[in-house]
């Protein structure tokens, strides 16, 4: 029997353990992205025509986004809210609502992508040199004069594809594209004329639906762009069931990796979900249903298994735009500030100031899948509608760790998450977010549902009785876990052969599952890792590609001279090989075959090597 506490502790039968619905692993070992941005916030000055949000409001404003702990924000703004294409006026209304914003995340380091919604009447083209100067001082204003160095990121249009953004007889798409490039390429030469790109990265190219434009970005403007960025707003609640922003934003960050800007962040600066829209008032009703909290956690788990650098929902508050002159709010957001107040000819309840549901799960996303963190491989569950997604962040020697499963399906789902290599028990808070099950504070702030005791090499079982989100952390009073390191990472590596220059043997120790070692097509074949020093050693994971070994030995060496044997096989199978022996000291380690499987060579996705 396995002892898996929660709150009182009691214990779970291991056979339903074994009837889970589907297994997720955890491979902690293997990163997606290094340096995650967060789960961040749309965080608009208010339109200059929108009354004040009063000083009570705005008090729970700050409650409320402190509780999320967003250190993640795009902030957007107008040329013309500070420039008439004569005259700056850096104390405007709209301006002075932007630096309540900056001051808050000045304070509270934040991470800013400050932007710009489109070009002002006045500008003659994209690249007329008053805009890009308005731009420019605006930017040297903000950091210089008022000492914003949150500001680290500038979008130069938002949705430059777009039709909206050009009214009546829009130019194709490729006007639009090429419109959008030479204003980036011209803004990027005057802010680097400045100095100004040591602190300050252009970042795109923003668009909704176009993504083939951050290919085009990533192939035409590699020395302008800091950092690649797009919206995806699905049209139907199915794209995302079927697991089509993961897609999506994968296949963008592994064009990323294979290019010579790897290092380069890649994030969304919109999701949001159009299915239930309303066309005429850009408004979304569905933002106070349960249904649409779920949907949107199901894209940002999305996203982050993908690799994506961070994510910003759409949006934080109804009161930040107007949608109509008769005073209709663009409904969006997690609450409405304006709640009580009268907007044109419409009033609006003073319920409206609550919180609404997806602010739950938003807010634990933000909480707790925090900057910082790096955003590991999660295999499985092949479960229609079910979505694992966890990241680590360094904690002394050990890892705090969040993990989030959420349920897209109106039927019951049991998980089992695991992740081998963990070597202690830890304590994980557990959150729940179902219909019926909120557990919540009088603010109406997430509370935990119940504390997890485990060692997550064991596995953990998440029941989710319903359509719904669990969060796991060991941050906010749960404690952290120790992990096995994979030694052999990024290590030196030698092999006997190459089949050719694309399959070097230094691939099967990259951490990456899209990249392999191959061999010639002969037999014996070898290769090996230098893991720098000599270290006590006990496992080795192999991961084969189709052709694999029919027999293979793994031997070890401390002087690259002598070799032993620590285990052989004589009826290879392929897949995955996790291969445990008597603990021994090694510096080498060797994959050593002398019978094929097949007519082709020897060729693996990783070598892994464990203490």
């Amino acid at each position: 029997m396995t002892l898996v506490f929660v709150g009182t502790f009691f214990a779970i039968d291991f056979s339903k353990v074994k009837a889970a619905d589907g297994t997720a692993v955890i491979n902690f070992n293997k990163v997606y992205w290094g340096d995650f941005l967060g789960v961040g916030i749309q965080w608009d000055p208010q339109d200059g025509s929108l009354p004040e949000i009063d000083s009570t409001m705005w008090d729970k404003v700050i409650q409320r986004v402190d509780f999320m702990n967003a250190k993640f924000a795009r902030v957007m703004i107008n040329v013309e809210d500070y420039f008439n294409g004569s005259t700056y006026n850096w104390n405007s209304v709209v301006m002075q609502r932007l630096y309540k914003i900056l001051d808050y995340c000045q304070s509270r380091g934040v991470t800013v992508m400050l932007g710009n919604w489109w070009k002002p009447s006045w500008a003659s083209s994209f690249t007329d040199s008053r805009f890009l100067t308005a731009i420019c001082d605006l930017l040297n204003y903000l950091r210089n004069s008022k000492g914003y160095t949150c500001i680290r990121y500038y979008n130069f249009l938002n949705e430059p594809n777009g039709e909206w953004m050009y009214g009546e007889n829009p130019p194709d798409l490729e006007t639009r594209w090429n419109n959008w490039k030479d204003g980036i390429i011209a803004l990027h030469n005057m802010l680097s004329s400045r100095g100004y790109t040591n602190w300050v990265q252009l970042v795109g190219p923003d668009t909704a639906y176009q993504d083939d434009w951050v290919d085009r970005a990533l192939n035409n403007l590699g020395s302008q762009m800091g950092a690649y960025e797009f919206h995806i707003y699905k049209d139907y609640d199915s794209q995302v069931y079927n697991g089509e922003i993961e897609a999506t934003v994968g296949a963008k960050r592994n064009l990323i990796n294979s290019s010579t800007q790897s290092n380069k962040h890649l994030w969304l600066g919109e999701l949001g979900m159009k299915e239930g829209k309303d066309p005429i008032y850009d408004c979304q009703p569905r933002v106070t249903t349960f249904e649409y909290a779920v949907v949107m956690s199901d894209g940002i788990a999305q996203v982050i298994r993908a690799g994506g650098s961070g994510v910003i929902p759409w949006c934080l508050d109804d009161a930040m735009h107007l949608a109509s002159s008769d005073g209709t709010l663009k409904k969006w957001g997690m609450w409405n500030s304006l709640g009580g107040k009268t907007v044109g000819t419409k009033t609006y309840p003073i319920s409206d100031q609550n919180l609404r549901p997806w602010f739950y799960p938003v807010s634990l996303f933000s909480k707790f899948f925090v900057q910082g963190s790096q955003v590991v491989e999660v295999s499985g569950p092949s479960i229609p509608g079910v979505r694992v997604a966890a990241v680590k962040k360094q904690n002394g020697t050990n890892w705090d760790v969040s993990i989030v499963v959420v349920n897209n399906n109106d039927s019951a789902k049991s998980i089992l998450i695991t992740a081998p290599g963990v070597t202690n028990t830890a304590i994980f808070k557990q959150y729940n977010f179902f219909a019926s099950d909120q557990p919540k504070d009088n603010d109406g702030f997430p509370l935990p549902k119940m504390d997890r005791v485990n060692n997550l090499s064991n596995g953990i079982l998440v029941d989710l009785p319903s359509r719904g989100v669990v969060f796991l952390t060991t941050l906010n009073g749960g404690t952290p876990v120790s992990v096995s390191s994979n030694l052999a990472l990024n290590k030196p590596a030698y092999a006997s052969s190459t089949e050719n220059s694309n399959y070097p043997p230094n691939y099967a120790f990259d951490g990456n599952l899209n990249t392999r070692w191959s061999s010639a097509w002969s037999d014996p074949q070898w290769i090996y890792v230098d893991l720098g020093s000599v270290q006590t050693i006990s496992r080795v994971k192999l991961v084969w590609e189709a052709a694999y070994a029919k027999q293979f030995q793994i031997q070890v060496s401390t002087d690259n001279v002598n070799w032993t044997t620590v285990y052989s096989n004589y009826n290879g199978t392929g897949g995955t090989n996790d291969i445990t022996f008597t603990p021994v000291n090694a510096r080498y380690v060797k994959m050593y075959a002398w019978q094929r499987a097949t007519q082709y060579g020897y060729s693996l996705w990783e070598f892994e090597v464990y203490q």
